[in-house]
């Protein structure tokens, strides 16, 4: 008894004490003082730079899937096959590459070298480097296949390796950068501009989001190219050109690294300098649809893996693909010409002319949200022989075109009485009737040669008779015939598309406004021909035979 009365009296104190020297309240204020810390502290880790909150135009689009905010201050995610933009941010802004440039590298080498050839390295491709630079730290002398200085290029991102290739396909840094230049204009680049094969920085040598992406989509359709970015590790072995084995481990770590793998991943590039900071190249196919990724100009190695993973993981799940029958097949060259009005010219009625006016695909592949239906997207004709296909305003995908021209040089000799020379093609028309003395029939007067030439390239012909005045009008491959005489401005509009039609109205407008003018000037058997490079008149004179 004695002993619980005790202990009831220690714990009393006890109670007391520690109540005393610890006060509810003050531990209360500690717990809460702590909480205001953490929740401190993650703001101040969830602050963003400014580029984090630059606006990303494909949100604007109606209808269109609002896509993830990423640091990169540039970037897109396009789908291969269809050429869309599914996410566009800052995408045709002025970037620093860093060594994604070697995508384009390498794509150069492969279309102008031979794999088995010999590089060797210079003075100049070793020494002229900084010595923190990426390589594989070859010696001067040494030589290795082309193949393996690719693998050297795009695995481990060696310097060196990009000199030696520069100079042995180039010539020169310099000459290998034309070559870099001229592929980028061919593959419709509209803001880049290299100066070196590696990417190291120079203010020269820049690029855009957009434009690496139609960089490594063209690098994807080559099988070399694709078989080395995919690679994990690749060995150069030790021989007597090569002093020691290199083994090159890919830095593309959404290939295979745990924590950054993702899945359907088909490889990349990395890059960075102190200017550009990181930059990623990715590419990854999922049934069947592969998307490129491109993100410049983010601070830190593995967050643009992260963000690459939302961007992809966004386009793989926000969108589909659909195809869509091509609007063309009915068009034919006499729908185009308007061969019904040309009176004594049908003897052009050929059966070439019932032929379809264009070649395409029987259909076309365009990317879209899910939930949207084909039927919002409208098909336009554009210049450069292309059928667009667009979403609200956004171009979700294309397919080329080829117009089927005829050679109408015979069908015009034929109206005229004259006799067809067994070669034709190519000819001027004053060519074919030299040396032919002009008939009744064929009385002619023409403007001989190509009156105007347009800045575009494009070019038309006129060509006088007693009764008709014709003209060959070329534009973007496609040669048109047309009359003056009858409905000189009767206007055919291609597969029913405002805007093809209007290009061909300010066309014909200005090819018929010349003619009449040569029309207003014939008289006395006396024309004028209008020398647009000149700008003047030049008078010519032609006799008739009754």
């Amino acid at each position: 008894m004695k002993k619980q009365k005790a202990g009831i009296l220690y714990a009393l104190a006890a109670s007391v004490f520690f109540t005393t020297v610890f006060p509810i309240n003050t531990v209360y204020a500690t717990e809460q003082q702590e909480t205001e810390d953490i929740e401190e502290e993650t703001t101040q880790e969830t602050e963003y730079p400014e580029s984090y909150f630059l606006p990303i135009e494909s949100n604007a689009i109606e209808g269109w899937p609002a896509g993830p905010q990423v640091e990169g201050e540039a970037a897109v995610v396009m789908d291969a096959e269809t050429g869309t933009f599914l996410y566009s941010k800052n995408m045709e802004a002025k970037e620093y590459p860093a060594s994604i440039t070697k995508i384009m590298t390498t794509l150069v080498a492969l279309e102008h070298g031979k794999l088995k050839s010999k590089v060797k390295f210079s003075e100049w491709s070793v020494n002229s480097l900084e010595t923190d630079s990426s390589r594989l730290w070859m010696d001067v002398g040494e030589w290795i296949t082309l193949e393996q200085a690719l693998y050297g290029i795009i695995l481990e991102s060696a310097n060196d390796c990009a000199n030696a290739v520069a100079e042995k396909i180039g010539g020169s840094e310099e000459g290998f950068a034309e070559l870099m230049n001229q592929k980028a204009a061919e593959l419709g680049c509209v803001n880049t501009h290299f100066v070196n094969a590696h990417g190291l920085h120079n203010e020269n040598h820049y690029t855009c989001a957009r434009d690496m992406a139609l960089i490594m989509r063209a690098a994807m359709e080559n099988e070399t190219y694709a078989k080395i970015a995919k690679t994990i590790e690749y060995i150069i072995p030790k021989s007597k050109h090569v002093r020691e084995e290199h083994v090159l481990v890919n830095h593309q770590k959404m290939l295979f690294r745990e924590g950054f793998r993702y899945k359907g991943c088909l490889g990349g590039k990395t890059g960075f300098t102190e200017a550009a900071l990181n930059t990623l190249v990715t590419v990854a196919q999922r049934k069947g649809r592969r998307l490129i990724c491109v993100i410049m100009r983010t601070n830190g190695p593995d967050k643009i893996c992260w963000e690459t993973k939302d961007l992809l993981d966004y386009g793989f799940k926000k969108f589909k693909r659909e195809e869509i029958p091509v609007a063309d097949g009915s068009v034919t060259r006499q729908d185009v010409m308007g061969h019904a009005i040309f009176g004594k010219a049908a003897v052009m009625n050929a059966p070439a002319l019932s032929e379809s006016m264009l070649f395409t695909a029987g259909s076309a592949a365009v990317s879209i949200p899910k939930g949207v239906d084909v039927g919002a997207v409208k098909q336009t004709f554009r210049r450069g022989n292309k059928f667009s296909y667009i979403f609200n305003g956004w171009q979700v995908g294309e397919i080329p075109a080829v117009f089927n021209t005829v050679d109408i040089m015979p069908s015009f000799l034929t109206l005229m009485g004259l006799p067809v020379p067994e070669e034709v093609e190519g000819k001027e028309l004053s060519e074919c009737i030299r040396g032919q003395a002009n008939t009744k029939e064929g009385a002619l007067m023409m403007c001989t040669g190509p009156t105007a030439v347009f800045g575009d390239g494009n070019e038309w012909r006129a060509y006088r008779t007693r009764e008709f005045t014709y003209a060959v009008f070329k534009a973007d491959g496609m040669e048109l015939l047309f009359d003056n005489q009858k409905d000189p401005y009767q206007m055919h509009n291609l597969v029913g598309d405002p805007a093809y039609g209007q290009v061909m109205a300010d066309l014909k407008s200005r090819m018929y406004a010349e003619m009449e003018r040569i029309n207003d000037h014939f008289e006395n058997n006396t024309y004028y021909e209008k020398n647009w490079v000149e700008n003047r008149l030049i008078k010519r004179t032609a006799t008739l035979k009754g």
